[in-house]
Order: C-alpha cells, then structure tokens, then sequence
C-alpha cells in the first residue's frame, strides 16, 4: 500500500478514535447549559459505560490485527495501526477508570486515592 494511503488511513483512525470523546464532551457541555437531559436520566452512568464500551471495542480492534495479518498477508499493513488502537484504548480506559474513581468511587477524594497509589508504587518500586 502506498505511504500517501496510509498516512490518510492514519488521519482517518484518529478521527474515527477521537470522534466519540467530542461527542460526549460536546454532550456533556449540551447537559450542563442547554439540555439537561443531553446524557440520559443518570449522566454518571452514561458517561462511564461509554467510556468502558469504547476501551473494550478499541482493545478488540488492536488485538484482533494481529491474527487478521497472519490470515490474510495482503493485509500486512495493518501492523501500523496496531500500537495506534492501543494507545486509544488506554487513553479510553483511563477516561473509564478517571470517571470511575471521580464519580462513582471516591467523589471528591480520588485525587487523595491516586496520589496513595503513586506513592505505594513508589516505595514498591523502591526508587
């Protein structure tokens, strides 16, 4: 495949990745100012399924790339995107977990909690 199809494929997958985080942010802002039910009845819940179902179809899709070039070796070129999902699913993944701790877990001391976890891993790691 040539490096100019790639390279638009590429623009593409961002696009594709980051579209479902304008959509809920621009949701969000809908439901704070305009709309008050622009995320459903329960917008926490919302937002964290969301969330949670878009690191899991990311996670899929950069897992499944893989086995589908080892079938199909006209489709080789599916190993530059591989790293690309996956970094999306981590970020989704984080968003999922931020979302959670925020929201749902520890309200206004999460931030509390993650720097307890830093901290523990840091002795852990013993650095």
């Amino acid at each position: 495949m040539p490096n100019r199809w790639i390279i638009f494929l590429k623009v593409l997958v961002h696009t594709a990745c980051l579209a479902p985080v304008v959509w809920l942010v621009w949701n969000f802002w809908r439901a704070s100012t305009t709309v008050p039910d622009a995320l459903g009845a329960d917008p926490i819940a919302a937002v964290t399924f969301f969330t949670g179902k878009g690191t899991l179809r990311l996670l899929v899709t950069s897992l499944a790339v893989t086995p589908v070039r080892r079938l199909i070796p006209k489709l080789s070129w599916l190993i530059r995107f591989r790293r690309m999902l996956g970094l999306y699913a981590f970020f989704y993944a984080c968003l999922h977990l931020l979302t959670y701790l925020f929201f749902i877990g520890m309200a206004g001391s999460s931030i509390v909690v993650i720097i307890s976890f830093v901290e523990d891993l840091h002795e852990l790691l013993g650095k």
